[in-house]
């Protein structure tokens, strides 16, 4: 049984990976036209926020509008984008998605994933499938 895990590393799974942040966040900024760059600095200083907290500290002067279109559509066209791709390039028996918001499980169910929220706050309402707090509950996928 050949099972894809995707997951959202960034406030899932994201210790360590200040790295790939950094590429990630720049990439993001020069693709969308901004000559503001991070530094490693900025993403240690910016651990764990949301990429819309990112934008407002890392352009000065930007607008709301901007930061929630930027962020918009970051998220949701690398997401679908990414899981999509991912899941119909092998014959997979399960596709498990885990991520920290909704925009996550939705991206999840578009492959009809096995979805898991890992909650990091205050809990809501969800379409997943399982609502866990700790990454270990995962491991009954196994």
């Amino acid at each position: 049984m050949t099972i894809l895990f995707a997951w959202d590393f960034h406030g899932v799974l994201e210790q360590g990976n200040e790295l790939a942040v950094l590429k990630v966040t720049n990439q993001s900024l020069r693709e969308h036209g901004y000559e503001d760059q991070a530094t490693l600095k900025d993403i240690k200083r910016l651990y764990g926020l949301p990429w819309r907290d990112y934008f407002r500290q890392l352009v000065p002067n930007v607008t709301e509008d901007k930061v929630e279109k930027r962020a918009r559509a970051y998220v949701k066209g690398k997401k679908d984008e990414t899981i999509r791709s991912h899941a119909e390039s092998g014959n997979y028996s399960k596709i498990v998605v885990i991520g920290d918001t909704e925009r996550d499980i939705e991206a999840g169910l578009t492959v009809n994933a096995t979805t898991y929220l890992v909650l990091n706050g205050e809990p809501w309402r969800s379409k997943a499938h399982h609502i866990i707090t700790d990454i270990r509950e995962i491991l009954r996928e196994l």
